[in-house]
């Protein structure tokens, strides 16, 4: 996700906004299966796509920006759920997530309808980021149970590693940045190249996953 006032105000790079147009292409090129992982995927990329592009154009609209930013990371945190949630088989792994997501959304959602503070917008990121990576950590165990094949050779741990990727080290920047203090988000200075390079991976990440389900459709 790209929001301008946020982690890369200031130094907008085309390759971080238009990231997720490569595993689109990689659809469109490919055809994978339509399963519920790759719809989940493609829902991602679109969504992603269209907050990069939308930014663009409320950059210097500083209230219309700060409101935007929060809408668009609860719907990053709602899709990677539905997409995490579409990566594993596991009937308690699927409640897990669903109930996180209940619960995180009802949280982030109490909080826009007070008006909360930056200091816990910012806050509610972390935890979310943590959230989505710990999850994804989860659901990556969980394929291990019903694994046929080597695990590199599976779609959808791919995506789940491209979300644990991200979330992961997004989160881990975030705290090593800031400390476990809410207060406020890192600066451009600090923060803005290494989360170019994690985006552009996870993206990556997503199209390994889209070429691989084609080849074992294939098989």
């Amino acid at each position: 996700m790209f929001i301008f006032g946020g982690f890369l105000s200031g130094t907008l790079l085309p390759w971080v906004i238009f990231a997720p147009v490569l595993p689109l292409m990689v659809a469109l090129i490919k055809r994978p299966q339509l399963n519920n992982t790759n719809i989940s995927l493609l829902f991602v990329c679109v969504v992603t796509l269209l907050t990069n592009v939308f930014s663009l154009f409320i950059k210097d609209e500083l209230p219309l920006n700060s409101s935007f930013f929060t809408f668009a990371v609860l719907v990053e945190f709602i899709f990677s759920l539905l997409l995490l949630k579409s990566c594993t088989h596991n009937a308690l792994m699927k409640r897990i997530i669903y109930t996180s997501g209940l619960v995180y959304t009802g949280v982030f959602i109490t909080f826009m309808i007070l008006k909360g503070t930056d200091a816990h917008y910012s806050g509610l990121i972390k935890i979310g980021y943590s959230l989505l990576f710990a999850l994804s950590l989860s659901v990556i165990v969980t394929q291990l149970e019903n694994i046929k094949h080597y695990l590199t050779a599976s779609p959808s741990f791919w995506i789940t590693s491209g979300l644990f990727f991200q979330f992961g080290l997004v989160s881990l920047l975030l705290i090593l940045n800031n400390g476990v203090n809410p207060e406020k988000l890192p600066s451009d200075e600090d923060f803005g190249m290494m989360y170019t390079i994690i985006t552009c991976i996870k993206f990556l990440f997503f199209s390994i996953g889209l070429i691989i389900d084609k080849k074992l459709e294939a098989n």
